[in-house]
């Protein structure tokens, strides 16, 4: 899993085994700036530090309050999600009787980061939204910088959630704030934007977000946090096989935790080290991480780092041939298994059954192959995402490639004379098996013919080149939107957007560079806009882009995230800065038709044009 020093999708940063204890006088002589400093480098130290800091009666309040918070931020990220939560109660609880409104929101923060930590996303996101819309009703002079952290902590929620682009909204809101207000959070918020391209399967953007949010650690004092950021580009380097790249960031997380006695983060890295050494075969080594990283998680009693461990021990020992610590392992997985994801049911279910039918148990191969069959049948119900798409054709082969080799051992049977009750018995068991798989592959072709079809109705509402909605489309969608305005006077904001000088791009470089810059520019678009808006190409270089519910003051950082993302395009064929410029109207009272709003957003766009390009313009 990726991992973030302030919040985990499946569990928290690191954790200790015992804390180091110094005299009291020691603790009074610290100041609080030492404190923050040592809590980047020794958190374990600290944790005693201020526990000792706290029972002194004479602490003034400002300290108190900051103290209880980097207690309940290190205990979090320690894995003590319950004396975090704890710590998070008592210091709201301490604000709000001294009126102090930017700790209150702190204290609430923590707290709702501990309910996303424990899976709890419903009561998670209305935590978050509650403490979004308390600081933008507040007057308080800290308000911008209250919104930027609340913002960042609730993306980083929704992307563990699985609501990605709700997340990247939250992230890049956060980062410009943060780059006006406050540059030490800018890496922070950076790695937590490549957490989400990482999840949406741009592993290079993850990677190209990673290194830059090096750029801004000094790695020597923020050793800790830098630590972090080495374990997830070694995590997603594995995805794109950059193995000596993975190897490279993941001991050198490895190495920062054990210097820091950090365990859960030797697990994180041992763990990873283990992955690498299965995909490059090498089982033995794999083995050494992984009963390291085993013990750890079940010190911790991570259930899901356990669970991910254990699918690696059981695929490593079952390639070793080490048949009794298989048997040990399936025995030990087996009883709980419906009680764990439905991904690492489908991970043991295949593992399991093939162990099974090469030691010719057929009945209990057969009773696990139904198992992952019904599991599969049950996933693609839920959803109907590329990745379970990917899935069914995976499963569909490994299956086929199962049914032959079971009714090939039914030949060895039969020339092995097995007494008639008995092969008939298996054969009737087999055949079964046989019909059930037939059945799964008929249904999954059915459904493949379905998508198909709607792929072709597709293909006569997207733009060829660039994947986007063509012309017709967005402005069907446009429609739909102008409709549900004067219906229901919701706000809209409808945007021409214009790449600048692309004329001379295409003069330049030529037509295919310019496709090129075309394309990169819907992918850049798509990642950026929000589930409820729309996007698509008029034509040429011009787009049309539809926001529904975006009040006017957001209207310019949501088109300097565009901007940003345009800059940032990667093609090394072009070496000057590619800009665009976006001119932006609203419906009005009088307006009866579609087309008198679009007329004025062209207004708009030109007179950014006229204004020196590279901006937005709103009438």
């Amino acid at each position: 899993m990726v991992f973030n020093i302030n919040n985990r999708r499946t569990l928290p940063a690191f954790a200790f085994i015992a804390l180091l204890f110094m005299s009291a006088s020691v603790w009074a002589d610290t100041s609080l700036e030492q404190i923050k400093q040592q809590a980047n480098t020794n958190p374990v130290e600290t944790l005693s530090l201020i526990e000792q800091r706290l029972t002194l009666k004479t602490l003034p309040l400002s300290e108190r309050l900051e103290l209880m918070l980097i207690e309940s931020q290190l205990y979090s990220q320690l894995g003590y999600l319950d004396k975090s939560q704890q710590s998070a109660v008592n210091g709201e609880q301490l604000a709000s009787a001294h009126n102090n409104f930017r700790y209150e929101i702190e204290f609430k923060l923590m707290q709702a980061e501990a309910l996303s930590q424990m899976s709890d996303w419903p009561n998670t996101k209305k935590a978050y939204t509650d403490i979004l819309q308390q600081v933008e009703q507040s007057n308080h002079q800290d308000k911008t910088l209250l919104i930027a952290l609340t913002k960042s902590k609730y993306g980083l929620s929704c992307y563990y959630n699985g609501e990605n682009q709700l997340a990247l909204d939250l992230l890049f809101d956060a980062f410009e704030k943060y780059q006006a207000i406050d540059t030490e959070m800018v890496p922070t918020v950076l790695a937590n934007i490549a957490l989400v391209y990482d999840a949406t399967g741009d592993h290079h953007t993850a990677l190209k977000y990673f290194f830059k949010s090096l750029e801004y650690y000094d790695t020597d004092k923020l050793e800790l946090a830098a630590s972090v950021t080495y374990y997830n580009i070694g995590y997603v380097s594995l995805k794109v096989d950059k193995f000596k790249q993975a190897e490279t960031y993941l001991k050198k997380s490895e190495q920062i935790a054990r210097k820091h006695n950090i365990t859960q983060g030797i697990a994180f890295a041992t763990s990873q080290l283990g992955t690498l050494a299965i995909k490059q075969d090498k089982f033995e080594q794999a083995l050494i991480y992984l009963n390291e990283a085993y013990s750890i998680a079940i010190d911790l009693k991570n259930d899901r780092l356990v669970n991910r461990i254990l699918v690696q021990l059981l695929q490593s020992h079952i390639k070793l041939g080490n048949i009794a610590k298989v048997r040990n392992l399936i025995n030990q997985i087996i009883p709980d298994l419906n009680q764990s994801s439905d991904a690492y049911q489908v991970d043991v279910l295949k593992l399991v059954s093939k162990f099974h039918a090469d030691q010719n148990h057929y009945e209990q191969a057969i009773n696990h192959y139904q198992q992952l069959i019904a599991l599969l049948e049950e996933t693609i119900d839920k959803t109907n995402t590329e990745q379970i798409r990917d899935m069914q054709n995976q499963f569909s082969n490994q299956l086929r490639e199962q049914e032959n080799q079971i009714l090939k051992q039914q030949n060895e049977l039969q020339k092995l004379k097995i007494s008639e009750q008995q092969n008939q018995t298996l054969i009737f068991i087999l055949g079964s098996a046989a019909l059930l798989i037939a059945a799964v592959f008929m249904t999954l072709f059915w459904r493949r013919e379905k998508q198909v079809r709607h792929k072709f109705t597709q293909l006569a509402l997207t733009d060829e080149l660039t994947g986007v909605p063509n012309r017709r489309q967005i402005v069907k969608l446009a429609e739909a939107e102008f409709s549900r305005h004067q219906r229901t006077q919701v706000d809209v904001i409808y945007c021409i957007i214009d790449l600048d000088h692309f004329k001379n791009i295409n003069d330049t470089y030529g037509h295919d560079i310019g496709d090129i810059v075309l394309k990169k520019f819907a992918q850049s678009v798509k990642r950026i806009i929000r589930e409820h808006d729309s996007f698509g190409r008029v034509g040429g270089e011009e787009w049309l882009l539809v926001l529904p519910r975006l009040p006017d003051n957001e209207l310019t950082s949501f088109f300097m995230r565009i901007r940003e993302a345009c800059a940032a395009m990667d093609i090394p064929e072009i070496k000057e800065t590619i800009t665009v410029s976006m001119g932006a109207a609203k419906p009005e009272e009088h307006d009866r038709l579609l087309e008198s709003v679009l007329k004025r957003a062209d207004k708009a766009l030109y007179r950014a044009k006229e204004n020196g390009r590279d901006q937005v313009v709103l009438i």
